[in-house]
C-alpha cells in the first residue's frame, strides 16, 4: 500500500512538474510579430486629428479621474488605412492601427498570464483605439491624387485647366464655351473625333508639297498617287501644325504627340529622308498614319502590334512598324546567329511594360529575356524593288528614273528557329517562337496597364503619383482591354486634375507654348512681303525647330523630354524666341493682308473709364493667372504713363532736374483706336504677360 501511495505521489509530482514546465513554456511564448509593411514614401500621406488627452494632475481630489483636453496629432495614412511609419532595417515601414491593436492585445494577454498588471499596455491600447476611431473617416486619398469625380464649381479656371491639359486651344472664346457647356459636355466634345472628309483632302494636298492649294502659290503641285515616295516630309509636319492651329481634333493630336510618340518609342525621320526619292521614305507616312489612328482609337494593343510584327512573314501587313523598329533600331540587322538586341530592348523599355513595375519596383524582365526576345524577332529583312503599274510598266519620276522602294520581307534563313523563354520565373513566363508570340506575351504582361497609367498620369496630371492611384487607373485600363480613352476620361473628370496642388505643375513642350499662345493672341504668321499660302506653316516649322522640337527629328530614341527642352538655362532663351516671332510683325501688314488689328482683338468693348484696370483684368482671364500687387502696379504705370525726353521747357517747368534725360509724363490709357502709341502699349502689355512667371502657360 505504501508503495502504491509512493507511486501515486511520484506520478503526481511528475505531472505537476510537467504542467509547470508547460505553463512556463507557454508564458515564455512571444506575442505575434507586428505586421509592418515596406512602403514607398510617396504612398504615405499625413492627416491631423483631434484626440482627448487626460491631464495627469487632478483638479479635484474628491472626483475620480482628471480633466481632459483636446490635442492635435498627426497620423499617417496608406490609402484609406490609418497607422504609423517607422524605419525598419533602413526601409520605410507602415504599421496599421488595426495591426498594432492586435499586437497590443496579444502583449496584454501575455502579461495577464504572468500575473502582471498591464497598465501601460492597456493605456496604450486605449490611445491607439482612440486614434483609429478619429482617423478612419479622415484617411481618404488627398484630392490632388484622387480619381473621384470632381463636383466643385465650374468656372473659367476649371475650364482652362481642362483645355490646357487636353489640347492646345485655350482662347477666351473656347474657355467661355466650355464654361457654358459644363465639364462633362466639354469632355465629350474634346473626346469626339471629327472625321470631316475635307481634312483628308487638305492632308493629301499639304503632304504632297508642304503648301496649301488655294491658287495663290506657284510652288503648289500635284503628286503622283501611284508613287508612295512622291510627297514632302516637311508637308507631314506642316499638316500636323495646321491641324493643331485650326484645332481639328485637339485631344487626339496631343494624345498622339505626347503618349504614342514622345512618351513611347519614337522614330527619327532622318534615316529615310536624306534625299527626296529615298526608297524608304514611304515608311514615314505609314508610321505617322499609324500614330494618328492609335490616338484616334486609343487602342494600345493595336498601337504595339506593328512595332513587334513589322513584317513578320506577311509582306506589307505591318509596314507601319518598319521605321521605328527595323530602321531606327536596327532590327533589319538582327540575324539569328548574331542577334541585335536594340529593338527587343526598346520595345519593352520604352514602348510597353517599362523596366520595372511602377508600384512594387520589381523588374519586368531580365537581361536574358531581352536576348531571348531578340532571337524571336530575328529573320526580318529589307529589300528594294522597282514599282510597276497594273500593266507591268515601271513607274517613273519626272526625270525618267524608275521609282525604287524598300519593302519588308521574311527570311527564314536569318531567323533563329525553336522555342525561346521570355519573362522567365515570372507569373507571365512564356514560351515564344517568333515576333507574334513576343507581342502576345507582352500585351498579357500584368504590369503593362500600370506602365500605361503611369505615362498618362505624369503627362496629364502631375509628376507626383502614389500606388493606390496607379492601381485604380491601371485597373480601368486593364478592364478596357488596354484602351486609354476610358482612363483619360477618368482623369479629365477627376478631383486631382482641378486641385490647386496640381495646377501648373507640368512644364510644357515648345509646341504647347506656341499653339497655346497663338490661340490666345490669334496673331497671324507670315513672311513679310511673301504672299505664298504655305509660308505661315513654314514659319511655325522654323520657330519650333529653333526652340528644339521638330516633329520627326528627336535627339534620341527616348524622344523629346520637357526638362531638357525647358530647363532653367534654356527656358527664357526659347521663350524669348517664340515671343519675338509672335510680336515681330508690322501692324499695317497684319491689317492689310490678314484683316487683323490689335484694337479689335484686345481692346474692343473696354470702358473708357478704368480702361487700364479692365484691360489688365482681361489679360489675367485670358492667360489664366493673377498678378501680384507689385506686378499690377508696374503694368498700370506702364499703361498710364509715357517716357518723355527732357527739353528746355520741361526743365523750366520743373519736370526735369539738371542731368535728367527723361521724365515720366502722365498719359491716361485710352482704348480709342485713334489714340497715339496705343498699339505699342498693347504689345508691351502682352509682352509683359508673356514673361510673368505665373502667366507663362505652364500646364
Amino acid at each position: 500500500m505504501k508503495r502504491y501511495r509512493l507511486a501515486l505521489f511520484v506520478c503526481a509530482a511528475i505531472f505537476s512538474m510537467h504542467q509547470s514546465a508547460y505553463a512556463a513554456k507557454k508564458n515564455k511564448k512571444a506575442p505575434p510579430a507586428l505586421n509592418y509593411q515596406q512602403v514607398d514614401e510617396k504612398d504615405i500621406f499625413e492627416i491631423s486629428i483631434d484626440v482627448q488627452v487626460k491631464s495627469k494632475k487632478k483638479k479635484n481630489k474628491k472626483k475620480k479621474g482628471g480633466s481632459t483636453s483636446t490635442k492635435k496629432i498627426n497620423v499617417q495614412c496608406l490609402d484609406t488605412t490609418p497607422g504609423e511609419t517607422s524605419s525598419q532595417n533602413g526601409q520605410l515601414s507602415f504599421l496599421s492601427y488595426n495591426d498594432k491593436i492586435r499586437g497590443l492585445k496579444a502583449q496584454i494577454k501575455q502579461q495577464l498570464r504572468k500575473g502582471k498588471r498591464p497598465t501601460a499596455l492597456t493605456s496604450q491600447l486605449k490611445e491607439v483605439k482612440s486614434r483609429l476611431t478619429s482617423a478612419k473617416s479622415k484617411c481618404v486619398r488627398p484630392p490632388f491624387l484622387s480619381l473621384d469625380k470632381y463636383e466643385g464649381p465650374w468656372t473659367s479656371r476649371e475650364a482652362q485647366i481642362l483645355l490646357r491639359r487636353a489640347g492646345y486651344d485655350i482662347s477666351p472664346e473656347r474657355v467661355q464655351e466650355a464654361v457654358r457647356d459644363g465639364m462633362d459636355r466639354t469632355i465629350d466634345k474634346l473626346m469626339t473625333y471629327n472625321s470631316n472628309s475635307a481634312f483628308e483632302g487638305v492632308r493629301n494636298d499639304i503632304w504632297c508639297d508642304g503648301y496649301r492649294s488655294d491658287g495663290s502659290d506657284a510652288r503648289n503641285r500635284e503628286c503622283n498617287p501611284n508613287n508612295p515616295l512622291d510627297f514632302e516630309v516637311d508637308g507631314i509636319r506642316h499638316y500636323l501644325y495646321l491641324s493643331i492651329q485650326e484645332h481639328w481634333n485637339d485631344y487626339f493630336n496631343k494624345l498622339m504627340l505626347n503618349i504614342f510618340y514622345s512618351r513611347s518609342m519614337t522614330a527619327g525621320f532622318n534615316e529615310v529622308s536624306s534625299y527626296f526619292s529615298h526608297p524608304g521614305k514611304h515608311f514615314i507616312a505609314k508610321y505617322v498614319r499609324h500614330l494618328e489612328e492609335s490616338a484616334r482609337s486609343g487602342d494600345f494593343k493595336a498601337y504595339l502590334k506593328p512595332l513587334f510584327t513589322a513584317f513578320d512573314q506577311v509582306e506589307g501587313e505591318f509596314d507601319a512598324g518598319v521605321l521605328p523598329c527595323d530602321i531606327w533600331l536596327d532590327n533589319r540587322d538582327n540575324i539569328g546567329e548574331s542577334p541585335n538586341e536594340n529593338c527587343a530592348r526598346e520595345l519593352w523599355e520604352l514602348a510597353s511594360v517599362g523596366t520595372e513595375d511602377r508600384i512594387s519596383g520589381t523588374p519586368n524582365y531580365s537581361r536574358q529575356d531581352i536576348s531571348q526576345a531578340a532571337l524571336a524577332l530575328s529573320g526580318r529583312r529589307i529589300r528594294s524593288r522597282t514599282l510597276r503599274d497594273e500593266n507591268g510598266e515601271a513607274i517613273r519620276w519626272s526625270n525618267g528614273d524608275s521609282v525604287n522602294v524598300w519593302y519588308g520581307t521574311w527570311d527564314s534563313n536569318r531567323h533563329r528557329i525553336g522555342p525561346k523563354l521570355i519573362f522567365a520565373g515570372l507569373p507571365n513566363q512564356a514560351e515564344v517562337f517568333d515576333a507574334r508570340d513576343v507581342y502576345e506575351a507582352t500585351i498579357r504582361h500584368p504590369h503593362l496597364p500600370t506602365e500605361i497609367a503611369f505615362k498618362l498620369w505624369k503627362e496629364y496630371v502631375s509628376p507626383q503619383v502614389n500606388s493606390a492611384t496607379l492601381r485604380q487607373l491601371s485597373q480601368i485600363i486593364a478592364e478596357s482591354d488596354l484602351n486609354v480613352h476610358p482612363a483619360m476620361r477618368k482623369i479629365f473628370q477627376s478631383r486631382a486634375l482641378y486641385n490647386p496642388e496640381n495646377e501648373r505643375r507640368l512644364e510644357s513642350y515648345p509646341i504647347d507654348y506656341y499653339f497655346k499662345l497663338q490661340s490666345i493672341l490669334k496673331i497671324p504668321f507670315f513672311f513679310e512681303g511673301d504672299g505664298n499660302a504655305g509660308s505661315d506653316l513654314e514659319k511655325v516649322d522654323s520657330i519650333l525647330s529653333t526652340m528644339g522640337q521638330l516633329f520627326g527629328y528627336p535627339d534620341t530614341v527616348f524622344g523629346f523630354h520637357r526638362r531638357e527642352l525647358l530647363n532653367d538655362s534654356t527656358f527664357l532663351k526659347r521663350w524669348n524666341i517664340l515671343v519675338q516671332h509672335v510680336f515681330d510683325q508690322e501692324i499695317e501688314d497684319l491689317q492689310e493682308q490678314h484683316q487683323f488689328n490689335y484694337w479689335g482683338r484686345f481692346l474692343y468693348g473696354l470702358p473708357e473709364d478704368g480702361a487700364d484696370e479692365a484691360f489688365i483684368k482681361r489679360l489675367e482671364n485670358w492667360f489664366g493667372c493673377e498678378l501680384n500687387d507689385s506686378q499690377h502696379q508696374e503694368l498700370s504705370t506702364y499703361l498710364n504713363y509715357r517716357r518723355k525726353a527732357c527739353n528746355y521747357e520741361d526743365r523750366r517747368d520743373g519736370f526735369c532736374e539738371e542731368g535728367d534725360e527723361y521724365w515720366i509724363q502722365r498719359d491716361k490709357f485710352d482704348p480709342h483706336p485713334d489714340k497715339t502709341n496705343l498699339y505699342q502699349r498693347v504689345i508691351g502689355a502682352l509682352l509683359a504677360f508673356a514673361h510673368i512667371p505665373q502667366c507663362m502657360l505652364l500646364e
